[in-house]
């Protein structure tokens, strides 16, 4: 199989961290990020190096298999058998970043450098048609639209995202633009690259306080995600309705978070940002705790997901009115015979969604509870929110959904006995309950009890038990908590638990990563032996026509 060799050294650099670590307390590392990036992940190659050393990923079946690629090159091979062999400080940090402007949005990759002499052998020989170039102690290694560079004990390695510019290129939402298709241009890489060596201290994230937080956050992954700076490329402008302004609702947004690598679970702390208007909503009507009371109507011990939260409801109306779109949602209400300020008062706060008792039903397709449930405000309007639904539904209540109520709660569901068992109440004994106690949000997946649910599927292969029975050895459950406000920014926090409680689980993923390679493998194999080999799918980008006016020479008349 044919492989851009270049490429490979974009390859090497993710497999020779595999996963990054930082445990900064300060933010010196956030001085070489541009302050404007969509997408960070950072790391210290140091910490992930101990908890998974190389020798550990070479003794992984896929790494086996990959190193026998015949048309790796030597020095490619070589790199793989030991990353120092390319002269990157593999015990340093590593970043990875995605950012956009006015011309294309690209991808870069930066680091340390513990041997520059054999970085550069590495880069001239890695692939054939490299050009080098050096201006101003920077040196520059460049092939189709991939750049790598290196200046002292840095190197970065850069790639172009064609098209995905920022949105005042080019702006559907604006009349005119539509006679104006977007513009896609060449980024002049070394002039980027240059640039990324001497970004000034207030064009970089290590004056933005909000990074700062998220990088004092312990954990063996830094993750930075900029909201507003997403909304303002081509990519934010599709993913809204252009008739919404929702400027105010995504200015200052971002989110950032570290993953740690525990014994037997793997764990994450992130904190969410909002600008001015947003936060204010955020203190004024944020949440308590979950309604343990709520959560003990639950009638069953075998919970497959669980998902509570409390907050004042204003909040909503707030937001509503900070969308602009108060006038839109009361004349769709008004339908019904109901207006914002009915829901607001009707709704008590508190918020459930579970699914209990999953298994497969007579016929062989799963089954399962499930139950939607509020609690009620005031119970005057919270009947005119009932009548107002049984009139859209028809009155109707069926075996499909269900519905009821008392004086403290409503809940809708797929099974009424379940519906009205879960009104009746009672208590419940649920085991993650100490996690998601005491904070505005919780959560809960048993990831066992879905596996083992599609295990039970009446057509699957053996190739396909097996994949599943590696999952099920392996994944335990997930439970998450959050909606606490420190200093400024909401806290969350997910911890994923696996079977092994013993052994650390970035050692356990490389092992079941390995195994799961492995058997899709041997799943392609036997597809391509029942059914024949795979048809190329890939879609290959052809670029727009020339649409600049030619002048034609004049018509021969014939004779």
């Amino acid at each position: 199989m044919k492989q851009n060799r270049f490429l490979s050294l974009v390859v090497l650099a993710f497999l020779s961290i595999i996963f990054f670590s930082c445990k900064k307390s300060n933010n010196t590392i956030g001085l070489t990020i541009p302050k404007n990036v969509v997408f960070a992940f950072l790391a210290d190659g140091k910490s992930l190096n101990e908890k998974l050393p190389w020798d550990s990923i070479k003794n992984n079946a896929a790494f086996k298999e990959l190193i026998k690629d015949s048309s790796l090159s030597a020095v490619t091979k070589s790199a793989f058998e030991n990353p120092e062999n390319t002269g990157i400080d593999i015990n340093n940090h590593f970043i990875l970043f995605y950012a956009t402007d006015s011309t294309n949005g690209y991808v870069a990759f930066e680091g340390y450098l513990k041997d520059t002499a054999k970085f550069k052998t590495f880069i001239s020989s890695a692939s054939p048609g490299i050009s080098h170039s050096e201006k101003a102690g920077v040196h520059f290694y460049s092939k189709d639209k991939i750049t790598a560079s290196c200046k002292g004990n840095r190197f970065i390695i850069a790639g172009e995202v064609p098209g995905f510019n920022n949105r005042s290129k080019y702006d559907f939402m604006n009349e005119d633009s539509t006679s104006k298709p977007p513009t896609i241009e060449t980024k002049d890489m070394t002039a980027l690259l240059a640039s990324l060596y001497d970004i000034k201290n207030n064009e970089s994230l290590g004056t933005d306080s909000r990074f700062t937080a998220v990088s004092e956050l312990k954990g063996d992954i830094h993750i930075w995600f900029n909201g507003e700076e997403l909304m303002k490329s081509n990519i934010g402008a599709m993913a809204i309705m252009p008739m919404l302004n929702l400027t105010k609702l995504y200015n200052g947004n971002a989110t950032g978070g570290a993953v740690t690598f525990d014994d037997g679970k793997i764990t994450a702390q992130t904190l969410s940002f909002a600008g001015k208007e947003v936060e204010k909503i955020w203190k004024d009507y944020k949440g308590s705790k979950v309604n343990e009371d709520l959560l003990n109507n639950v009638q069953s011990n075998d919970i497959t997901g669980l998902f509570a939260i409390n907050f004042k409801p204003k909040g909503l109306e707030e937001l509503i009115k900070l969308m602009g779109i108060e006038g839109i949602v009361n004349m769709g209400l008004s339908e019904a015979g109901i207006t914002i300020d009915d829901f607001i008062k009707a709704n008590g706060g508190d918020v459930l969604f579970a699914a209990t008792d999953l298994k497969a039903d007579s016929s062989g397709r799963q089954d399962a509870n499930f139950v939607f449930a509020v609690s009620i405000g005031d119970k005057a309007s919270f009947k005119k929110l009932i009548d107002a639904g049984k009139k859209i539904s028809g009155n109707s209540a069926s075996e499909k959904i269900a519905f009821n109520s008392n004086d403290k709660y409503f809940a809708i569901g797929n099974h009424k006995p379940y519906i009205d068992k879960f009104i009746a109440g009672g208590k419940t004994n649920l085991p993650f309950l100490n996690t998601i106690s005491g904070y505005p949000m919780g959560g809960y997946l048993n990831i066992q009890k879905i596996i083992s649910s599609m295990l039970t599927g009446k057509y699957l292969d053996s190739l396909e038990k097996e994949e599943l029975l590696l999952s099920q050895n392996f994944w335990d459950n997930a439970v998450m908590n959050g909606g606490k406000l420190k200093n400024n920014a909401m806290e969350g926090y997910f911890e994923v638990n696996l079977k092994d409680t013993k052994t650390n689980s970035l050692k356990q993923l490389n092992q079941y990563l390995a195994q799961a390679m492995n058997l899709e493998k041997l799943r392609r194999e036997k597809l391509a032996k029942d059914y024949g080999p795979s048809i190329d799918t890939t879609v290959t980008f052809v670029p727009p026509a020339d649409t600049s006016v030619v002048t034609l020479p004049p018509a021969v008349s014939p004779k």
